[in-house]
């Protein structure tokens, strides 16, 4: 169930209250916080055939969390995030749905 790790160019999420966002694919990933501190890690997907998928979160490449499995219609947006949580400088946190194709990935700093 949970597939391979991904490996997508990261982006920086800032000192300070600060935020970053990046789409892979049809896969987005929105981090939110202030230095190693994360308020709100959220993932959605699009989904543009009729799926049954999860959200992976991978923390610097390895499977931390999945969401419960969605079963969706053609053309349906999903969404998950994981709250209030801090990982060190340098953690690359990463996102997947299962089924969707996208691995949009955040370093933070």
């Amino acid at each position: 169930m949970a597939g391979d790790p991904p490996g997508a160019s990261a982006h920086a999420l800032a000192d300070g209250p600060a935020s970053s966002s990046t789409c892979n694919g049809s896969v987005c990933e929105y981090v939110q916080g202030s230095g190693t501190e994360v308020t709100d890690w959220e993932t959605t997907a699009y989904a543009g055939s009729a799926t049954c998928t999860y959200a992976n979160f991978w923390v610097n490449y390895v499977l931390e969390r999945q969401s419960s499995q969605q079963c969706v219609a053609a053309g349906t947006q999903l969404r998950s995030d994981w709250r209030n949580t801090s990982f060190p400088a340098g953690t690359v946190l990463c996102n997947t749905w299962a089924n969707i194709t996208g691995e949009p990935c955040v370093t933070v700093t």
